[in-house]
């Protein structure tokens, strides 16, 4: 005895189409990319950046447990933007005052030693690598 089969599914000719590939998003090359750098050692500024930050995050996590941590963070993620939705005009406002503040500690404080650092462009013999021997045809057929 056999038993009887169920009907094969009829789908509408839509969902048989083929759709277009939709192209790779920029973001996973863009991590990779990110993770290179800090772990190749290569970029050393962002190595350090990287070191303090997860040194800060470390002194901040060692004052609490990771479930206060938790709760902290769930309570914020839920508290903050209603407070924003109430006064927003307020803390925009101290936002860019804040921004307008860290401006002008930025020209006073760090503006003069970045200024004293050497660019590759300016240097003496040229310099710049492939930057400016990719540059010099483009500013000769300007010529």
């Amino acid at each position: 005895m056999t038993l009887p089969r169920p009907p094969h599914p009829s789908f509408p000719p839509l969902l048989l189409t083929v759709l277009p590939r939709s192209p790779p998003r920029p973001s996973i090359p863009n991590a990779t990319a990110f993770a290179y750098r800090l772990v190749s050692g290569k970029d050393i500024l962002l190595a350090g950046q990287a070191a303090l930050a997860l040194f800060a995050l470390g002194k901040v996590a060692a004052w609490f447990t990771s479930l206060g941590l938790v709760f902290v963070a769930a309570a914020l993620a839920f508290s903050v933007p209603k407070i924003y939705e109430l006064r927003k005009g307020e803390i925009d406002g101290l936002a860019a005052k804040a921004a307008d503040q860290g401006k002008a500690h930025y020209r006073k404080f760090v503006e003069p030693y970045v200024a004293k650092i050497p660019r590759a462009s300016t240097a003496v013999g040229g310099g710049g690598g492939a930057a400016a021997a990719a540059a010099a045809p483009a500013a000769k057929k300007a010529e």
